[in-house]
């Protein structure tokens, strides 16, 4: 269901936006006080169910829904970069298919750029570890590496 919220807070915005309360002798009515204090008839219902809903669902409540939810959406796309994701095959609801494809190949560089330079960094540090030894015998690695003997090598 498509819901026009620009429509939805105007309606809201047009009305008392006082808070809404179920009434009348069989809980079927909803009434305002309109900030004047008085009580003010606003709908009435077949069920009081509905009566509760509505006036649980009052102006003051939606316009403060509408202003949660865009507050929600404009951080979920501040953050849509990052919630890319692919699911069984198909795009989430955050972004096409090519866009979903994009950044998985956008990740796999990054991960295989990042891989590469550990490596290149390991390899620079084994290099330096090796350029301060000094030429030893196998007798002498296999005396340091606990053997007696250098059979065992």
């Amino acid at each position: 269901m498509e819901i026009d919220m620009n429509a939805l807070e105007a309606a809201a915005r047009a009305t008392d936006n006082e808070p809404w309360r179920q009434g009348g002798k069989d809980g079927r009515e909803v009434h305002s006080a309109f900030g004047d204090g008085a009580d003010h008839f606003v709908a009435r219902t077949v069920y009081p169910s509905e009566a509760a809903f509505i006036a649980a669902a009052n102006p003051g409540v939606v316009l403060e829904l509408v202003r949660r939810l865009k507050a929600a959406e404009e951080k979920l796309g501040a953050m849509r970069p990052l919630l890319i994701g692919n699911v069984n095959g198909d795009a989430t609801l955050f972004g096409s298919q090519e866009e979903v494809e994009a950044f998985h190949l956008k990740m796999r560089e990054n991960e295989e750029f990042a891989r590469q330079v550990a490596i290149e960094e390991c390899i620079a540090e084994k290099v330096e570890a090796f350029k301060g030894l000094e030429r030893c015998s196998v007798d002498e690695i296999a005396e340091d590496a606990g053997y007696s003997d250098a059979k065992y090598l």
